[in-house]
């Protein structure tokens, strides 16, 4: 038996320790002796993970494992430092440009607060929402600062450096198929799709576009949610502050964008003559927007497990009137966010609860 090879297990150890702190859960009925094989399972498996990336899985089996009215403080305990700092976040959102910072500021409610905390030059807000079942989310918020995939890669790695974190959301503005969606329409990306990916050849470039999807948990969670008229409702809101802020906002009257999952197409070109209908042909027929971080971003994710999603408002449609549609990164941004928070809100079940 000692001369018999080990064959390599199929799963990685972090997405068998995901799955079963969520089986527990699920399962609270369990019979007591499975339980405890289950236990004894998920503590086997997580010895073997890195600890940044251990950390949220072992908070929820003792957050499980403590009495319903200490639930809450257990968390609290481990997530500080010695000095008091907080150190995991069960959400965090991503922005690239100073119109998507303000507008997931406005929306999480810390419009006018200084940054909570300076890492090599970042930035980071803390933020805290309460779902509709009672639980309360712990959020950070940054910016890039810079537009394309390598700059919004290092920034995650700072941010992952930094923090540990339960869902990291990209949040901001596209270029959109006119065909498929209006301005302020948002599009929940179901996949990325990074069409630079070549091989050059003799005869020419090669194109082998990359695609990274949502973890399935996630993806689940997504299907099924319907913002309703809460969406809408936050919207108006909100819209209230942002007019206060950028008085030029191009909207008037009654304003109810639409949603839709589809596949985001990410390079490092900056699209602006017309051609994103023409792509959406070559490289898939559900790519209905197109912009720089994306691929970054899901990459980034992929190398430090993090699950992800991306939630982008559509601010011009990648032809000749792209700057003179300015106003719209605002507006865009904005119902960008509040879908994210009506989502995190109704729909959202993070691990293990």
């Amino acid at each position: 038996m000692d001369d018999l090879p080990l064959l390599p297990l199929r799963e990685p150890w972090i997405n068998g320790c995901q799955t079963l702190v969520r089986y527990i859960q699920l399962r609270g009925s369990l019979k007591p002796r499975v339980r405890e094989l289950i236990e004894l399972d998920f503590w086997w498996q997580v010895h073997k993970v890195a600890q940044a990336d251990a950390r949220p899985f072992v908070l929820e089996m003792l957050r499980m494992k403590a009495p319903k009215g200490v639930q809450a403080n257990v968390l609290a305990a481990f997530n500080r430092t010695e000095d008091g700092n907080e150190m995991y976040f069960d959400i965090a959102i991503v922005t690239v440009i100073q119109e998507e910072l303000l507008a997931a500021k406005i929306v999480f409610g810390i419009a006018d607060a200084k940054a909570d905390r300076r890492i090599d030059g970042f930035q980071y807000w803390f933020a805290a929402i309460t779902t509709e079942e009672g639980d309360s989310l712990r959020v950070v918020i940054t910016m890039i600062g810079e537009s394309g995939p390598k700059p919004c890669f290092n920034a995650c790695e700072r941010l992952f450096a930094g923090f540990g974190i339960g869902l990291c959301i990209l949040c901001g503005i596209a270029a959109g198929v006119k065909e498929k969606l209006k301005l302020g329409d948002v599009l929940m990306a179901k996949a990325v799709l990074d069409y630079e990916s070549a091989r050059l050849e003799p005869g020419g470039p090669e194109k082998r576009p990359q695609q990274a999807v949502l973890d399935k948990l996630i993806y689940r969670d997504l299907l099924y949610f319907d913002p309703g008229q809460g969406w809408h409702v936050l919207l108006d809101k909100c819209l209230e502050d942002l007019r206060t802020r950028r008085p030029e906002v191009p909207i008037e009257g009654e304003w109810r964008p639409s949603c839709r999952l589809g596949v985001l197409l990410s390079g490092e070109k900056l699209v602006a003559d017309g051609s994103l209908p023409a792509m959406r042909k070559e490289y898939h027929e559900e790519g209905v927007a197109l912009e720089m971080e994306g691929s970054g971003f899901a990459s980034c994710c992929r190398e430090h497990t993090v699950p992800w999603l991306i939630f982008r408002g559509i601010s011009d449609h990648g032809d000749p009137e792209k700057s003179a549609l300015g106003r719209w990164q605002a507006p865009a941004a904005l119902a960008a966010a509040t879908l994210i928070r009506t989502f995190l809100t109704t729909s959202y079940h993070p691990l293990g609860r």
